[in-house]
């Protein structure tokens, strides 16, 4: 009897997910579930300037989990971290300015 040992390279390779680097999201929510596109800008200031990367679709109970564990671990970062240098004018342009003060004015401690 005979012991092989398989050396790495024999061994089956676990396919990688791709990649992405997006700095654009578009978000729907129907009655059936959630469509998130990711991507990037364009150099333009058209409206449609999302060059798209990867559409992702799921269930809107899925959305809400995912929204919620997001939701504490940027918390989590930016307490140990510091607060986040977004540029006002895109808060404010988000509607985001109440939200950005109470997460970035937390106990940094």
């Amino acid at each position: 009897m005979t012991n092989t040992i398989l050396e790495k390279s024999d061994q089956p390779q676990t396919p990688q997910p791709p990649e992405f680097y997006v700095d654009s999201t578009i978000l729907q929510i129907g009655p059936y579930g959630a469509l998130l596109d990711f991507g990037l800008r364009r150099s333009t200031v058209e409206e449609d300037s999302l060059i798209p990367q990867v559409r992702i679709r799921m269930s809107i109970e899925h959305l809400w989990v995912v929204t919620k564990i997001t939701d504490n671990l940027l918390q989590k970062y930016i307490d140990e971290v510091g607060p986040l240098p977004l540029p006002a004018g895109l808060v404010k342009e988000l509607g985001l300015e109440e939200e950005y003060k109470r997460d970035m004015e937390a106990d940094h401690d």
